[in-house]
Order: structure tokens, then C-alpha cells, then sequence
């Protein structure tokens, strides 16, 4: 499950697909789909720069209307990129 710009969903859609994953996008207008850099320094740490744009837009209605995706799955992968109040209410 995802939100995406509508400039470029069809990208990650068809990229996704082609990889036997067949996800649940909700598509953002006017705003683009996130993007993040990962910086790594001499020394090997790193920093990754998270600019989740449409991402954030994950809420608690996407939320309840997969709500069966939940049910079936025996763990849920969640990123700090979304909302955090939407990561809060799916971990209720």
C-alpha cells in the first residue's frame, strides 16, 4: 500500500507489477512521489535525507478501506516516511 504523485504512479505501478506485486496506490495530485538520498561518508556511516512528499499523505481512510489487507498478513512493514499519526493508529 502506497500514495504516489499522479505524475509518475504509472512508473512505480508498472514497475511493481512487473515484479508480481500488485499494490494499493493512492494518488496524490499535484504533488510528486517521495524521494530520499543516501549519503556515505569515508568512515562508511551514512545518512539517508527523506523528502516523503506524497507519502505523507498515507492516512487513516486508506487505512480502513484495506482494512482486509491487515487481516491477512502476518507482519506489517512500516516506514517513517508516512504520517506518523497514520503508523500510530494502524499499530492500534
Amino acid at each position: 500500500m502506497g500514495s504516489v504523485g499522479d505524475k509518475d504512479h504509472l512508473i512505480f505501478q508498472k514497475h511493481l507489477e512487473d515484479n508480481n506485486v500488485f499494490p494499493v496506490f493512492k494518488i496524490v495530485k499535484n504533488i510528486p512521489s517521495h524521494t530520499a538520498s543516501i549519503l556515505i561518508e569515508k568512515d562508511g556511516k551514512n545518512r539517508i535525507i527523506i523528502d516523503p512528499r506524497a507519502s505523507y499523505h498515507i492516512d487513516k481512510n486508506l487505512i480502513d478501506m484495506n482494512e482486509n489487507l491487515f487481516e491477512k498478513s502476518n507482519i506489517i512493514l512500516l516506514q517513517l516516511e508516512i504520517n506518523f499519526e497514520t503508523v500510530e493508529y494502524i499499530g492500534n
